[in-house]
C-alpha cells in the first residue's frame, strides 16, 4: 500500500488514488442501502407488532412476509457489514500519517471524503433515525454509536493529517453546523469517545 501511495506523489492518477476515490463513494454507496434495508426492516416488524391487525391476515400472506422480512435482514446485515468494512479501511489508511498525507493530495478525493464524513454524520444523528430502531440491532450488525464513532476517529485521523481539511468539511454541499453540534453532544454523552477529541 505504501508503494502504491508513492504513485500519486507526481501529477498523474495513480493506482492508490483510484484506490481511495472507490472505497469512499463505496462507503456512500453501502451505506445508504444499508439504512434503506434497515428501514424497510423496521417497518415489518411493527406491522408484525400489531397483533390484532396481523392475526387477521391469511395465514399464507403472514408466513410470506415474515419470510421476507428475514430476506430482508440477510440483505441489511450484508450490507452494513460491507459499509463498516469500507470506513474501517478509510480508518487504516487515514491512520497512517503517509497514506492519509498521499489521499488527501488530491483535492476531489478530499471534498469527496469530507462530503462522506457529513454525509455519515447527518444519516446516524438526524430525525430519520426514528425509523431505523429494529429487534435485536446486534444480530444485524446494527450499531450506530459505534459507526458514529469511528466516522469521527475518520474526521480527527483527516484533520490531524491536515488541518485544512476542516475547511474542506464546512465547504461541502451537505455540511450542517447543527448536525455536528448533535453529533458532538451524542458523542460525548452515549459513545466512547473522550470530550476532549469531540470539543
Amino acid at each position: 500500500m505504501q508503494a502504491l501511495a508513492a504513485e500519486s506523489s507526481g501529477s498523474a492518477p495513480s493506482v492508490y488514488g483510484d484506490f481511495c476515490y472507490t472505497l469512499i463513494k463505496e462507503a456512500v454507496f453501502l451505506l445508504n442501502d444499508a439504512l434503506g434495508r434497515l428501514a424497510d426492516v423496521h417497518g415489518r416488524q411493527t406491522e408484525i407488532l400489531d397483533k390484532e391487525a396481523w392475526a387477521k391476515q391469511p395465514a399464507s400472506l403472514r408466513h410470506e412476509r415474515e419470510r421476507r422480512l428475514e430476506s430482508v435482514k440477510r440483505t441489511a446485515k450484508g450490507f452494513l457489514d460491507l459499509a463498516k468494512a469500507s470506513l474501517s479501511a478509510l480508518l487504516v489508511l487515514t491512520g497512517d500519517p503517509h497514506l492519509c498525507s498521499q489521499l488527501l493530495s488530491s483535492s476531489s478525493r478530499s471534498v469527496t471524503l469530507a462530503a462522506m464524513i457529513v454525509e455519515f454524520v447527518r444519516r446516524l444523528v438526524g430525525p430519520e433515525m426514528a425509523s431505523l430502531k429494529v429487534e435485536a440491532p446486534e444480530k444485524l450488525g446494527w450499531n450506530p454509536k459505534q459507526m458514529l464513532t469511528d466516522t469521527t476517529r475518520l474526521l480527527l485521523n483527516t484533520a490531524k493529517c491536515e488541518p485544512s481539511f476542516f475547511a474542506t468539511l464546512r465547504a461541502t454541499d451537505n455540511f450542517d453546523a447543527a448536525v455536528l453540534s448533535r453529533a458532538a453532544l451524542i458523542l460525548s454523552t452515549k459513545c466512547n469517545l473522550p470530550a476532549q477529541e469531540v470539543a
